[in-house]
């Protein structure tokens, strides 16, 4: 009997051994393209919440640019120039009266601190205050007496000694437009 040729496997082995090869070459692609595309959808992710929030920040900084642009406009309208108020609180002051303090931290309130010889000249000068029209109220939070020095400090002292020490709270009409007219006279 002749002998049978024995089968030569290898070119089966081989081409199982290629089979297992490709198709573990493609499961690998096949996963590390996966996993690239959810690498990129979660990066689109982070980005469209980056944009969404930096459009959000921009809209709060607009709004907030206009609220702050209407605040300045409303300030420029309603504030008056301290030249213009120091000088209105002078004229209407006693003759050798001096002005100790001078607070404009608003602007629609000032507090005016006057050093005056007699109770009746801050009186008078309150009286004038309340009929300028810039002024819708006119105030005296305070009047202070000091003593009078001795005999021997009121000859050494340069300075005039005052009696009374007023203090003027002020309320500027905000909506008074009459500076302009004043400054052509």
């Amino acid at each position: 009997m002749p002998e049978k040729e024995k089968r030569n496997g290898t070119w089966l082995m081989t081409a199982f051994a290629l089979l297992l090869l490709f198709l573990l070459g493609f499961l690998i692609i096949t996963m590390l393209e996966a996993r690239e595309q959810e690498r990129v959808t979660m990066l689109r992710e982070e980005q469209n919440a980056i944009l969404q929030l930096l459009n959000e920040s921009d809209e709060g900084a607009e709004e907030g640019l206009e609220a702050y642009e209407a605040a300045a406009a409303t300030l420029e309208k309603s504030a008056q120039p301290v030249s213009d108020l120091l000088h209105l609180v002078t004229n209407h002051m006693p003759e050798g009266s001096a002005i100790a303090g001078f607070d404009y931290a608003s602007p629609s309130q000032l507090e005016v601190t006057v050093r005056l010889f007699e109770m009746r000249e801050a009186a008078s000068l309150q009286d004038y205050l309340l009929q300028e029209p810039l002024f819708e109220q006119v105030t005296m939070t305070t009047l202070n007496y000091q003593e009078i020095l001795s005999e021997e400090e009121l000859h050494t002292e340069m300075e005039p000694v005052y009696r009374y020490e007023a203090v003027y709270e002020l309320r500027i009409d905000e909506e008074y437009d009459g500076m302009e007219d004043r400054d052509a006279d």
